[in-house]
């Protein structure tokens, strides 16, 4: 609510760059990904077991894209606190607060799927096999 990004997102999609920026309070905007990612994790993984419940499955223990989602959440925080070096500045769309954070996130998030998916369950799988 303090962080304005509400109306920040509203400017941003209307081309608003200037009162985009007058908007955002960037102190309290960076709970903002953090928060929205997590919820749409937690929903996200509730979905799964409540599906598995409903045809009958037993609910495995074990969350879904947390390495998706981890990196959506650092990346859109990143985009939002970096948006404003030169670097960016060079790239008209990702002067928006917003857009670079959604930038970030998605390519973090990827980053987070693949590091999840080719290390971490890898991994495991090889250690659940060392054991039997």
């Amino acid at each position: 609510m303090n962080a304005h990004l509400n109306l920040v997102l509203i400017n941003s999609f209307n081309r608003d760059l200037q009162l985009a920026h007058q908007h955002i309070n960037y102190s309290w905007g960076l709970f903002y990904p953090s928060i929205y990612g997590y919820a749409i994790w937690h929903a996200y993984n509730s979905a799964i077991a409540n599906n598995n419940k409903l045809i009958g499955n037993g609910v495995e223990k074990r969350t879904y894209l947390s390495g998706f989602f981890l990196g959506l959440a650092v990346g859109m925080d990143f985009g939002l606190f970096w948006h404003d070096s030169n670097l960016i500045k060079t790239i008209p769309l990702l002067d928006y607060p917003v857009f670079n954070g959604v930038l970030f996130g998605l390519v973090l998030g990827w980053i987070g799927n693949l590091a999840e998916r080719e290390i971490y369950r890898k991994y495991k799988r090889k250690r659940i096999n060392d054991k039997y």
